[in-house]
């Protein structure tokens, strides 16, 4: 074993699981050492400079004081030893910049808080949920930019101090909108993101049991969804999925006075439009389809987005526009300009007439089932799947994996799987539908999978990447 790859490895691990000591030696339990390369590596920021610094300090003081205490054998011993016990060092550095770190971000947040304090007539619009967050984000940039000067925080930023730094960086006297994407791991994140970035409109895309690991139940999830709404501005829009049934029945108790907007593809008078005449283009990469109410058509809209939930989810970010005082006209050509969101259900052409829709950053039930009924469109062509399965998903992990199988045994032609604690279900579910077994290919990581494509993909196929595990979960 490399021990400098190995503390590499550590180190990467440390930062992907955000410096939470708990989990990372949860992962560490599990997967002490990495076979293969780590396709996510660190990314050095100063903090992890410092913790690595000081780790590194640490291992030396540690070292030298048993060198110059004991033989020199005994010494060499315990300074290879170190090499293999460096997640303690790591760990002790990271207690020793837990005040100096928490300083400087209360400081970024105060001083961030205070940028936006000066500018009274910004509008913010923030988004959270299990799901379609980042599809709603980029659909809102590109359709409210027809009319206010826009920013959105970029696809990673989605926490306190990067949504800080954010609004420090970027927001000037001339921004008129600010499209906030908030996630969360546990009760509070939210409650403190609307702290930081208080939404004029506040927008809730669904609850599932996404992360469900991290919040332990899927009442706490639902808790802190919809923390987005009660720590919203007193006189703020709620906009609201109608297709969530959890979104359904809890809105009630917590809008607190708060004008809510629903949007979705059901029956009944919650939405705000009903959607009608859906149409996919041939090739299967354009729909189209029309909003109308009791008056009748409002709008006729096209888009490059492939999922099905497209149109509600459009539907969602009309209501945002028409809150904040757009015009049809406006609305209509800034959809038309929205492109498919990067790395969900995107779609390229790739050499020998291959088409590759690319849904790597895709990693909850809902987007997974979404993913095998886009595949399903494709009926005129072989279709693939591949897929690691999905990550933190709790007690439910055998029960949500065996779904996926069953739905993709009438979809697919070929499975392609990655070898971890999830795909075994899914196979149990494929064979339950009758796929024949030997159309199930087995990798043990995904560079090995996607090293192997070509000698399986032929002309005319088309693949689709379902989610990409960090390394922290193989």
């Amino acid at each position: 074993m490399n021990p400098v790859r190995l503390i590499r490895y550590h180190i990467a691990l440390l930062q992907l699981e955000q410096y939470d000591l708990g989990r990372y030696f949860g992962v560490l339990a599990r997967r002490y050492s990495v076979n293969a390369d780590m396709r996510q590596k660190a990314v050095w920021t100063i903090k992890l400079k410092a913790i690595t610094l000081l780790a590194a300090i640490a291992a030396i003081i540690i070292a030298s004081f048993i060198f110059y205490s004991t033989s020199a054998i005994t010494a060499a011993i315990f300074a290879l030893v170190s090499l293999f016990i460096f997640p303690a060092y790591l760990a002790l550095a990271v207690l020793i910049t837990l005040p100096l770190d928490s300083f400087a971000k209360g400081r970024i947040l105060r001083k961030a808080r205070h940028k936006l304090a000066r500018f009274p007539n910004l509008k913010i619009v923030a988004i959270t949920g299990s799901y379609g967050k980042t599809t709603m984000k980029a659909i809102l940039a590109s359709i409210l930019a027809e009319r206010f000067a826009t920013l959105a925080t970029p696809e990673s930023v989605n926490t306190p101090v990067g949504i800080a730094r954010f609004v420090l960086e970027k927001v000037s006297a001339e921004t008129e909108v600010l499209v906030v994407e908030m996630g969360a791991y546990h009760i509070g994140d939210i409650r403190e993101l609307c702290a930081l970035t208080p939404p004029d409109v506040a927008v809730l895309t669904g609850i599932n049991e996404a992360h469900i690991e991290r919040f332990g139940s899927i009442v706490n999830t639902i808790s802190a969804k919809f923390e987005i709404v009660r720590h919203a501005k007193k006189g703020a829009v709620a906009i609201l999925n109608a297709e969530d049934k959890r979104v359904r029945t809890q809105y009630a108790e917590n809008l607190e006075g708060r004008t809510a907007i629903f949007y979705g593809d059901v029956a009944g008078d919650l939405p705000r439009y009903r959607i009608a005449d859906t149409r996919f283009e041939p090739d299967g990469l354009r729909q189209s389809f029309s909003l109308t109410n009791e008056h009748g058509e409002a709008y006729r809209l096209t888009t490059p987005l492939l999922g099905g939930y497209a149109p509600a989810t459009l539907m969602g970010a009309v209501c945002v526009a028409e809150t904040l005082g757009m015009t049809r006209a406006e609305i209509t050509h800034g959809v038309a300009m929205a492109r498919p969101i990067a790395h969900r259900l995107e779609p390229f052409n790739a050499a020998n007439g291959i088409l590759v829709i690319d849904d790597s950053y895709n990693g909850n039930p809902d987007g997974a089932r979404e993913a095998v009924r886009v595949l399903a469109r494709f009926k005129n062509k072989r279709r693939i799947y591949v897929t690691p399965g999905l990550v933190e998903m709790g007690s439910r992990s055998a029960e949500i994996h065996r779904s996926i199988g069953t739905d993709l045994a009438s979809v697919a032609d070929i499975v392609i799987l990655i070898k971890n604690s999830a795909t075994g279900f899914i196979a149990e579910g494929l064979k339950a539908g009758e796929f024949k077994n030997q159309d199930i290919l087995w990798f043990n990581t995904a560079t090995e999978a996607h090293t192997a494509l070509p000698t399986i993909l032929k002309s005319g196929d088309v693949v689709l990447f379902q989610n990409d595990w960090p390394d922290n979960y193989l």
